[in-house]
C-alpha cells in the first residue's frame, strides 16, 4: 500500500524552485570551471528537489509567487542550456584523443597482425 504523500506548503515549494535556481547557477560555475565531478554532485540534488516539485506541485500559482516561481525556472533553463553546450564541448575534446587511440589500435592489428 503506498503512503500519501504529505502536503507540502506553497512557501516550501516556492522555497524549492528557488533552490533549484541557485544550484543552477552553481552547476553553471562548475562546468564553467570544467569541474564536472562538481557538476555531477549538484545535479544529483538538484534532480532531487525537481522531482519533489514535480510530485508536490498541483496549486495555481498567482500573484509574486507566480513570478518568483517563473523567475526560478528561467535561471535553471538558462543555466541548463549553457551547461548543455559547455558538456558538448568537453565531450568533442574527450573523443579526439579515444578516435586516435582506436586508429592507433586498428593500424597496429592490421600491421602486426
Amino acid at each position: 500500500m503506498s503512503t500519501p504523500l504529505s502536503p507540502v506548503s506553497r512557501n516550501e515549494l516556492l522555497e524549492h524552485y528557488r533552490s533549484m535556481g541557485r544550484l543552477s547557477g552553481q552547476m553553471l560555475e562548475a562546468a564553467r570551471a570544467g569541474d564536472w565531478d562538481r557538476l555531477i554532485e549538484l545535479e544529483k540534488i538538484r534532480f532531487h528537489l525537481e522531482s519533489e516539485v514535480r510530485r508536490h506541485d498541483t496549486l495555481a500559482w498567482e500573484g509574486q509567487a507566480a513570478v518568483d516561481k517563473a523567475q526560478a525556472l528561467r535561471l535553471v533553463q538558462a543555466g541548463g542550456e549553457e551547461i548543455a553546450a559547455l558538456a558538448a564541448q568537453r565531450m568533442k575534446e574527450l573523443r579526439a584523443p579515444i578516435s586516435h587511440a582506436n586508429m592507433a589500435v586498428k593500424v597496429n592489428q592490421a600491421y602486426n597482425g
